[in-house]
């Protein structure tokens, strides 16, 4: 109990088949009301807009069931791997947690800035060796959200600390090569995390509600989904596209 997004019978709430044997689809990603059963439903906190809620459920979970389970609060160094929709959730969640140190870890420079607003203390850009070099063996937990096709997992576990653990969060598009010296000579850990159970949601909402931690978003029209696919698979969002549905829908 408590991790129902491991179920092997879970049907995804966008675009999956229901396993029961009624046949059919799950579209509830394009609607604006869904029926579900009551123990899979939970109250929104009413500070926090609909449009804000969204990215949370699914973005914001990702980020803050992991912190939970490894223990990030005071005396912990946090670092996050990719300053994008996942990313810039789990900055302000490692804040708002009182880690020592909450590290943005990015492939350039473009997203410092807004690093440090979202709540990084540090900024290591992973292609700049002397960053790289700096920030070696530092962070207790690290939650990679992204990563480059030809990523250096030697260079990238070595950012771990000794008994740390690297997050995996980011599906890979290929089998990854691992190198096994931190495992054994660091006891270094690499798992992965999926999403978050209603327990674990509920909690990280009222989490969420209390210090003010709010997704990024920007709002696009339903009849404009087409732009926002592109808008989004090109990276330019800052962090996360709602979808709205047009006045004439609603």
């Amino acid at each position: 109990r408590g991790f129902e997004q491991l179920c092997p019978a879970k049907t995804y709430i966008f675009k999956d088949h229901f396993k029961d044997g009624r046949g059919g689809r799950s579209y509830g990603g394009f609607a604006d009301r869904l029926r579900v059963d009551s123990q899979h439903a939970f109250k929104i906190p009413s500070e926090i807009p609909p449009a804000e809620a969204a990215p949370l459920l699914c973005a914001g979970v990702t980020m803050y069931a992991p912190l939970k389970a490894y223990g990030a609060g005071p005396g912990k160094t946090v670092g996050v791997i990719g300053i994008g929709g996942l990313g810039h959730l789990g900055l302000q969640w490692a804040r708002a947690m009182q880690c020592d140190e909450v590290v943005a870890i990015s492939s350039s420079d473009s997203k410092r800035e807004e690093a440090f607003k979202l709540g990084a203390t540090k900024f290591v850009n992973s292609k700049n060796p002397d960053d790289m070099k700096g920030a070696a063996r530092s962070m207790d937990i690290i939650l990679c959200s992204s990563f480059e096709k030809n990523a250096d997992w030697d260079e990238l576990l070595n950012l771990v600390a000794n008994h740390g653990a690297m997050v995996l969060l980011a599906l890979p598009e290929a089998p990854l090569t691992i190198p096994g010296r931190a495992f054994v000579g660091r006891q270094v850990t690499m798992v992965g995390s999926l999403i978050g159970g209603v327990e674990t949601t509920k909690e990280m909402l009222e989490f969420a509600a209390k210090h003010n931690i709010r997704p990024w978003i920007e709002k696009m029209p339903m009849s404009d989904a087409n732009a926002a696919v592109k808008h989004a698979m090109e990276g330019r969002p800052r962090f996360r596209v709602v979808m709205e549905a047009d006045a004439s829908q609603g």
